[in-house]
């Protein structure tokens, strides 16, 4: 009879316990689509005068980096062709490379070439030491940027960015290694 009670009782906890995440789902859904809804409303209102502002910030960074590395620095990538990361970032980086005219400098760890970087070179056991140390797991697509007097080496990301992200990350890096370069280290 006790245990008839007992399962009885739990049963119905359980009951409640199952209606009540349900109906808290749901309040949750119905919050987040709400949401949903009015940053999609926000967006579509805002999205010309935006991008248009974002396109000239972006065209007056890409000017500053290209007159602060000028001649000095070449990117450096590591890639497999298998890695659809490293496919998706190939046009990216390549237009990059075009608008600051920082060539690149790429790696193949498959031996297969990305379209937009022909000339890639097989990598080698002293290259992997060189940039990610003895006997190290290489994540892809890896980019560095080397100043190609000093030989100095900085990481510039691990993974796919998009090209504002590109943008975003050189403009926090170049200030920090031209001031690794002129010796004032902070």
């Amino acid at each position: 009879m006790l245990i008839k009670k007992f399962s009885k009782s739990m049963g119905y906890a359980l009951f409640l316990m199952c209606f009540s995440v349900s109906v808290f789902a749901n309040n949750a859904l119905d919050a987040v689509n709400n949401i949903l809804q009015d940053r999609t409303q926000v967006v579509v209102a805002k999205a010309p005068e935006t991008e248009q502002i974002q396109d000239d910030s972006i065209n007056q960074d890409i000017s500053g980096l290209k007159n602060s590395l000028k001649n000095d620095y070449a990117f450096v990538l590591f890639y497999r062709t298998s890695c659809p990361h490293c496919r998706k970032f190939d046009p990216t980086l390549k237009q990059f490379s075009i608008n600051t005219n920082i060539p690149v400098r790429a790696f193949t760890l498959d031996g297969g070439v990305l379209p937009s970087f022909p000339d890639s070179i097989n990598i080698t056991k002293d290259v992997v030491e060189q940039y990610f140390g003895k006997d190290a797991n290489i994540a892809v697509p890896t980019l560095f940027i080397m100043n190609i007097k000093s030989l100095r080496v900085y990481p510039v990301a691990s993974g796919e960015m998009s090209y504002i992200d590109l943008v975003i990350r050189m403009n926090q890096l170049t200030p920090k290694m031209l001031q690794v370069e002129r010796g004032e280290h902070a």
